[in-house]
């Protein structure tokens, strides 16, 4: 069977979901140990805030308290953020990082995709995060391409911040940071400073010298993770601080819960997941079929289903050893036609 992943490739699919068509279903197939049932009442009113059918839930290990909310931007979408950011106060920070993306000379080709999420506490939905994607080697030329447009705009809000504030965090990580092959920049709207955050491939093994890597080490082997696949988050600067993150990926697994299992009970093992709530992620992998009746991929007729599944599982890390650890789930739509071809609208 032939599985095109939307950042391959823009497929045409009909009809045009959104995520509020995934909540009904989502209701009644995620168990209550994996997030609490008044999760979908509490969020219900974001849903119209969130462009397209993909959304993204984060959660601790030691219970389900939910922590975080979120989805992908890809280019594609761009103009359905915007409308949304018009009509939507949670969507309301969108607009001018968006429009940065569309406008700014080059960016269209050096960004591959914002994320953004919600912070998520006892007081609902909270202060918001962008996360800029690049390909390539080419994460300085955007990071200046974001900063130089929203630096020569007025200073609009952007959530708690302003575009200045984010244009000075963005100018302060590249001009500092002296290490190549960052592939996501994270940018924290709602801290003080808006922080940031770098991810880069453990095969370019940043910082080789840093005593985080014992830990990073151990972590990808107790996961079995190719080195030469995963990822590593660090702080911007001359020093990346002493606390990593280590964000391991199962989403590409046929059973992402099952290949999760075995770091999920050496979490366990550490007391930084409960046992009980490690079982229940481990069986978070979940497909349901959508009653559509006319749904087609590239003009072919195609059947449609959601996937609920375990994304992947971050493990903070320092010097001494592991620290904690949170999961984070998507829903997503898979669109399969009778030919055998699959899309998974995973962007």
């Amino acid at each position: 069977m032939y599985i095109d992943h939307m950042s391959e490739r823009r497929a045409l699919f009909r009809p045009q979901m959104t995520v509020a068509d995934l909540w009904p279903h989502l209701r009644e197939v995620v168990a209550p140990d994996v997030l609490p049932g008044q999760v979908w009442d509490e969020l219900e009113p974001l849903l119209p805030a969130i462009p397209g059918p993909v959304v993204g839930f984060e959660r601790g290990l030691m219970g389900p308290e939910l922590t975080e909310v979120g989805y992908p931007l890809p280019r594609w979408r761009r103009s359905e953020a915007l409308e949304v950011a018009g009509r939507h106060p949670a969507s309301a920070h969108l607009s001018p990082l968006v429009r940065a993306w569309c406008e700014a000379p080059g960016l269209d080709e050096l960004c591959d995709a914002q994320f953004h999420t919600w912070d998520v506490g006892p007081d609902g939905v909270g202060s918001p995060c962008v996360f800029l994607m690049t390909r390539g080697r080419q994460w300085r030329a955007m990071v200046r391409a974001y900063a130089d447009h929203l630096r020569a705009r007025p200073d609009v809000p952007i959530g708690p911040a302003s575009a200045h504030a984010v244009a000075d965090a963005l100018f302060q990580a590249e001009a500092t940071t002296r290490v190549e092959g960052i592939w996501a920049v994270g940018v924290y709207l709602g801290r003080p400073g808006c922080p940031v955050r770098l991810s880069a491939s453990v095969a370019d093994r940043p910082w080789p010298d840093h005593p985080a890597w014992a830990q990073v080490d151990e972590v990808l082997a107790v996961a079995q993770t190719d080195p030469q696949l995963a990822t590593v988050a660090f702080g911007p600067g001359p020093d990346p601080g002493e606390v990593w993150h280590v964000p391991v990926r199962f989403y590409r697994s046929p059973r992402p819960g099952e290949a999760a299992r075995p770091l999920l009970e050496e979490l366990s093992s550490r007391g930084l997941a409960a046992h009980a709530q490690a079982q229940a992620l481990a069986g978070v992998d979940v497909t349901r079929m959508l009653p559509l009746s006319s749904a087609t991929l590239d003009g072919i007729p195609a059947v449609t289903a959601l996937w609920w599944s375990l994304e992947r599982i971050k493990v903070v890390v320092g010097p001494e050893g592991w620290r904690s650890a949170k999961a984070d789930m998507l829903a997503r739509v898979i669109w399969r036609t009778l030919e055998g071809r699959a899309l998974i609208d995973d962007r």
